[in-house]
């Protein structure tokens, strides 16, 4: 996750500065890390194509970015489903 978050932070700082706000946010209401970047994730490629929608480059990296999180974030989401993913400052 950080390593996306400083791509998409490079590549777009305002972009990844509103998806790191809603990381924040998600975390700070739902208490699970991997909903929250799940979200920031999913919300990425929507800003993106409202900021930058003439830039395919950009168009094209946060849609692979975003693939790449949902895929990697697999048994996290089977975790988060059943209800036994762990919650932030949680004990495993």
């Amino acid at each position: 996750m950080a390593t996306s978050f400083g791509v998409v932070l490079a590549v777009a700082p305002g972009t990844g500065l509103i998806c790191l706000l809603a990381w924040a946010a998600a975390a700070a209401i739902g208490k699970y890390s991997s909903l929250s970047a799940l979200i920031s994730f999913a919300l990425y490629p929507l800003i993106t194509f409202t900021l930058h929608g003439d830039s395919k480059p950009q168009a094209f990296l946060s849609l692979f970015v975003f693939s790449m999180i949902y895929y990697r974030h697999r048994e996290n989401i089977r975790r988060l489903i059943s209800g036994t993913e762990t919650k932030i400052g949680q004990k495993q």
